[in-house]
């Protein structure tokens, strides 16, 4: 008897290796799209549905050796040097104010509290470029519009070349 994973539990045993959730429902979609597309491939062969849809899950490989493979590829990664460049110009920013508000002997032209704004503003202005660094753009996905058929080249684009097509044939025999 052959111990061989279907496609459930091979595509079970591969996502359990994979830590990051977002990449783990992509991943389960492009291996189910391959195996699928493979599995076509040996039926159109001649081979059995149940046999080819074996086969194609053989040819995946080892699930979990993928999965980790998988899982390196997609781990999400922190660029430390770019968060250390954003502290650094936001720290410069603050010294190079301070210098130049202690180039005003007097003090009435700029407000005492003007060294406590700075510092506030440039932590907020830190904190933004901290969010714009860590948001997940995939988010905004929602807020996009619907594809349209016709301005992807679908049917009813497909629709207006035939017509093209036809009146172009008419115009020929006339």
């Amino acid at each position: 008897m052959r111990n061989i994973m279907n496609r459930t539990e091979y595509l079970k045993s591969l996502t359990e290796q994979i830590r990051n959730k977002n990449a783990k429902t992509l991943v389960l979609e492009e291996i189910t799209a391959h195996i699928e597309d493979q599995k076509q491939a040996y039926l159109l062969d001649g081979m059995g549905e149940d046999e080819a849809e074996e086969m194609a899950v053989k040819e995946m490989g080892n699930p979990v050796d993928t999965g980790v493979q998988l899982d390196k590829i997609h781990r999400p990664k922190t660029d430390v040097w770019m968060l250390a460049a954003m502290l650094v110009l936001t720290l410069i920013g603050i010294v190079m104010q301070s210098i130049i508000c202690l180039q005003y002997n007097d003090l009435s032209v700029i407000q005492n509290t003007y060294h406590t704004r700075t510092i506030y503003y440039n932590l907020i202005g830190l904190l933004v470029m901290a969010i714009v660094y860590f948001a997940d753009y995939r988010l905004l996905k929602i807020f996009a519009p619907a594809e349209d058929a016709s301005v992807s080249g679908g049917a009813q684009g497909d629709q207006a070349g035939h017509k093209r097509k036809e009146h172009g044939c008419r115009s020929k025999g006339a």
